[in-house]
Formats: C-alpha cells, sequence, structure tokens
C-alpha cells in the first residue's frame, strides 16, 4: 500500500470548518455524502486498498474502512467529528438514516440520492451546492452516525440509555428516519439498527411543523406549487407569517402585507416519515425516463409520485427476495458488538426502568416491532407477491392457480393484518390476478388501524370483491380519507358503513352518476358521514347539473366542500 500522506483537499471546500457542539445539529448534505465516495474511489485505486489481504474494489468500500482510511485521519488534529470539518454553520438532521456499516458507501450514497428525488429535494438546488457544501443555501441534511459523532470520543454518543444517545436526539430533531438496507438485510439483524426502526416507527404520523422561507412572485401559481391543497394525514393546515393560509387569496393577502422585498415565511406541519430504501442494478424508471441505481418503499405516496399508479411502478423495482426475507425478522435476536448495548437496547424497547435487567425472551413490544416492521414492506409490494409465478397473461387463472395464489398470499395476510399501517395505497389497475377471492383475502387482511385507504380497482376482474374490500372499513374507527379509482359493483354510499371520522372522500375514473350523487346527498344530509369535509368526483358528463346540485347543497349544509376532478 503507498504510505504517503493522503490528500484531502476534495473533502471540502476551501476554509471550511464549524465547532459544533450538539451531535445532532452534524448531518450530512448529499454533497458532502457524494464527495466522500470520490474520494475514497480515487484513493483506494491509487493507494492500493485492501480487506484481509485481498486487493479492495472502489465501489465495494464500506463505512469501516472510510472510518480507518478517511474519517480518522482527516480529523486527527482537530480531533472533531468529520461534519465539522466540512461545515460553514451547523447542519440540523432533517432525516435520520439507519443502515449498516458494511453496505458499500457507493450503495448507500445511491439510497440517499434516491430518497432525495423521490422526496422532491432535489429541485430548484445546484447539484454541488447548498449551506453545507459552500453557505450557498438551504439543504435537507442526512443524519449519519459516522459522521455526526466524533470518532475519538464516542462516549458521548453512545450513552447507557440509549434514549440519550446522540442517535436519539438525532431522530428526536429530524423530520423523519431513513433504513438503508443492503442485499442480504443484515441491517435488521443489528440491535442499534432495530432500535433505529423501533423508534422511527413509534414517531411515524406524529406532526412536526417544517418552517419554510419561500419567495413568492404569483400568489396563485406558488400556492399550487406548494401544494396547499391539504391533505388529512399529510399535511395540515400551513401558516404564513403566524396566519393560516386556507386560501389563494389569504395567501395572496400575507404577500401583499409583506412586501415586495421581505420573504413569506411559511409553516407546515407534516407527519414523521418512515421508509425503506436499497440499491438495485441500474434501471431507467420509464415515467420520467430516468437512470436509477436505487428504489424505496414508502408508507403512502412519496411527494413526487402524484398518485398510486405512479407509486406502484416506481416501488415495482423493489427485491421481492428481500421483502420476503423480513418475515424472518427477530429484533429479540439482533447482534450487537457489545452484549451491554443488547441489553440496554432490549430493556428500553419493552419500556424497563431497569436497563440492566435480564433481558425477557419474548415481550409484547418485540412482537409489535416486528409485525409493524413486516407489514409495512409487505404492504408495498402486496400485488408483485399476489401475481409471482402467474401465468395470468394468457386472460384468466384457473381455479388450481388461484388456490395456489391464496395458500402462498396467507401468511403475508396475516402480517398486513397485524401490521399497524395507517396509510395503504393500492394499485391493481387492469390486473388479472386480482380476482374475486384475491379480493376477498386482502378484505379480511387490512388492518384495522387505517387512517387512509387508496385502491385503483381501475379494469380489475375482482367484480364483486370490491364490495368486500370497502366494507372492511367497518372495522377502521379511525378512517380519514378514502380514494377509489375505477367502478364498483353499487354506490359507495350505500356499500360504505358508517365512518364517524371520514373527512375526505375521491372517486375517480367512472365515479359520479345521478343515481351516485343523489345518494351520496342522501347520506350525507342521513349524517352517515358527520365528519365528511371534502367530497371529489371525477365528473365525465354522466352526471346531469340538477344531481349535481343537490350534492353540492348537502356538503355546503355540512360545512364541507364538493370538489368537481375534471
Amino acid at each position: 500500500m503507498n504510505v504517503m500522506a493522503p490528500d484531502f483537499s476534495d473533502l471540502a471546500e476551501p476554509g471550511a470548518y464549524c465547532e459544533i457542539p450538539q451531535e445532532e445539529h452534524r448531518a450530512m448534505a448529499l454533497p458532502q455524502l457524494r464527495r466522500v465516495v470520490s474520494h475514497a474511489a480515487r484513493r483506494c485505486a491509487e493507494e492500493g486498498w485492501t480487506r484481509f489481504g485481498e486487493a479492495l474494489e472502489a465501489d465495494k468500500v464500506n463505512l469501516y474502512e472510510v472510518t480507518s482510511f478517511v474519517i480518522k485521519p482527516f480529523t486527527e488534529v482537530k480531533r472533531c467529528s468529520y461534519v465539522e470539518m466540512v461545515a460553514f454553520q451547523e447542519q440540523p438532521a432533517a432525516t435520520f438514516v439507519s443502515h449498516w456499516w458494511g453496505e458499500s458507501c457507493r450503495d448507500f450514497v445511491a439510497c440517499v440520492e434516491q430518497h432525495a428525488r423521490d422526496h422532491g429535494l432535489l429541485a430548484d438546488r445546484a447539484a454541488d451546492a447548498g449551506a453545507g457544501n459552500g453557505g450557498a443555501g438551504p439543504e435537507h441534511y442526512y443524519w449519519v452516525c459516522a459522521y455526526a459523532n466524533n470518532q475519538w470520543e464516542l462516549d458521548n454518543a453512545v450513552t447507557r440509555d440509549p434514549g440519550e444517545s446522540s442517535f436519539r436526539r438525532a431522530m428526536d430533531l429530524a423530520s423523519g428516519a431513513l433504513s438503508v438496507v443492503d442485499a442480504k438485510a443484515v441491517v435488521f439483524s443489528r440491535i442499534w439498527c432495530c432500535y433505529e426502526v423501533f423508534v422511527a416507527l413509534d414517531k411515524v404520523d406524529t406532526m412536526r411543523t417544517c418552517t419554510e422561507i419561500v419567495e413568492i412572485d404569483i400568489p396563485g401559481d406558488a400556492f399550487d406549487e406548494m401544494n396547499f391543497d391539504v391533505k388529512p394525514g399529510t399535511t395540515t393546515v400551513p401558516r404564513c407569517n403566524g396566519a393560516e393560509v386556507t386560501s389563494r387569496e389569504a395567501l395572496a393577502a400575507q404577500v401583499a402585507s409583506c412586501g415586495d422585498s421581505v420573504p413569506l415565511v411559511l409553516e407546515r406541519s407534516r407527519r414523521y416519515a418512515y421508509s425503506v430504501y436499497t440499491s438495485v442494478p441500474q434501471h431507467t424508471y420509464l415515467p420520467l425516463e430516468e437512470p436509477r441505481a436505487a428504489v424505496g418503499l414508502l408508507n403512502g405516496l412519496a411527494p413526487t409520485d402524484r398518485d398510486v399508479w405512479r407509486k406502484s411502478g416506481r416501488e415495482s423495482y423493489f427485491p421481492l427476495d428481500l421483502v420476503k426475507s423480513t418475515l424472518g425478522i427477530q429484533c429479540e435476536d439482533a447482534s450487537a458488538s457489545k452484549e451491554l448495548d443488547r441489553v440496554h437496547i432490549l430493556n428500553a424497547i419493552c419500556g424497563s426502568e431497569d436497563l440492566d435487567a435480564a433481558v425477557p425472551e419474548a415481550h409484547a413490544k418485540y412482537q409489535e416491532l416486528n409485525e409493524v416492521l413486516r407489514g409495512r414492506l409487505l404492504a408495498a409490494t402486496w400485488l408483485r407477491l399476489l401475481q409471482e409465478g402467474s401465468v395470468a397473461e394468457r386472460g384468466r387463472v384457473t381455479l388450481e392457480e388461484e388456490g395456489a395464489m391464496l395458500a402462498r398470499m396467507a401468511p403475508y395476510g396475516l402480517a398486513l393484518r397485524s401490521s399497524r399501517l395507517q396509510v395503504l395505497n393500492l394499485n391493481f389497475e387492469m390486473n388479472l390476478v386480482f380476482t374475486h377471492a384475491a379480493a376477498a383475502h386482502l378484505a379480511e387482511s387490512l388492518p384495522d388501524t387505517l387512517r387512509v385507504l387508496d385502491l385503483n380497482l381501475l379494469g380489475a376482474r375482482c367484480g364483486e370483491g370490491g364490495r368486500l374490500l370497502f366494507a372492511a372499513t367497518a372495522r377502521m374507527p379511525d378512517l380519514e380519507e378514502l380514494i377509489s379509482t375505477g367502478e364498483v359493483e353499487g354506490c359507495l354510499a350505500e356499500l360504505l358503513p358508517g365512518c364517524p371520522k371520514l373527512r375526505e372522500i375521491s372517486l375517480r375514473e367512472g365515479g359520479c352518476t345521478a343515481e351516485t350523487a343523489e345518494l351520496f346527498a342522501q347520506a350525507i344530509t342521513e349524517k352517515k358521514f358527520p365528519a365528511l369535509q371534502v367530497l371529489r368526483f371525477h365528473i365525465a358528463g354522466s352526471c346531469p347539473e340538477p344531481q349535481r346540485e343537490v350534492l353540492r347543497r348537502a356538503m355546503l349544509q355540512q360545512e364541507g366542500r364538493l370538489v368537481y376532478l375534471s
């Protein structure tokens, strides 16, 4: 190996260095992560890095090697964290990243980059700009333990009580968490990673206020661009300079009050988000004709998905074998570098006051964590699991094939039912495998905890099975939003049971006839949906104006609003 002093000049911009006392404010901007990968690749080739005596390929370099060859020698003089060496200011955690150090750094960054792309975090930003890489402006920061913690003084970061660790403080500050999963899902066999997933899943759907500073030229256009059409479960009513913004008129008034040169300060409350990403062979995502090297599963739509059809297309590249492997996840069997860490973390998961107590072999909290994690991954790949190995391309599924399919799906159904999911988006458009029996099985498997249910049954072969899916909402007391695409045998106004918290119903593609409008108007008048605020229909000319007016009046009496999509 070449022993010349390494050149670190490509890791940071001139003048970069900032003392940041709190680890949770030492997150990494995406350009900073890219610099680490390119730096490690260059030096690996130049210096002939090895692993266990074997030559190391640049694209296989993992965080263990980066810590040894990059982080520690780069920070040795100042004996500080890596982030402090490359930052100009504090870089507070926005997304917490849970991962296994043995994952290739190249694959790790591919996952983070795809997460940023899916969440619309790359828009209007230069590839190598940002506050964390030259002080150029706002940036989304990813908290990664190796870069945030001072590798020379880990006692403050890794504490006896995991709830006081830098990991937990970063998760509390962040507005979401991301699990980067390696090809063999080793990440879920590491106790610290299991703890991070436990905390993230516990936080999912709690509300976080995000402050944004924006410049607005055209109030109406800006209103559209910032997605102020609020959906329950994703974003609460935003506040602009302290005042609620509920319409374009309200936004225009705030713009006028600010003057030409004063930017608006927007506060929006978003739910804590958790997603799972993994690297995959490079592929082209056809809707956008965009090359990608990673794919993620989200609970609900990504900001760039638009609808369930695009979501299912984006997630279709996630490896099914990786999803199936999660059925064997047992957090209680996870390993740790230090046995005491394992004891403390498992006791923390159990809620034990004595972190040093003997760890129970079984506990309800273990089971809950295992079930929730499995269910989230299974829900996102349900259709692909359903049609795996099918011969439906010939136009039908035989009874024998259907029986085998249902037997194969049985364990997945049990996992989904116990998953405690709150948001579920499923696309069965034009699917030949989603038969009546498959729909009936899914209806039985839907979790009782759903707040948002989005089903695309357009052209599916489920027949009356669709009725069973909507009837299943009877056991969902917290359901707030229902989205239905495609015709269902029978009107949803009759199929749906009384849903006390249902605030929004959206019917797309073949949704509203004169009969549908009259039945919904009657149901609303009879207070079948007492919390209903928004009713959306796709009108294709089949609903006459008199029936529309009846429906409109019913919604107004309920102080709700009727929205026509077409």
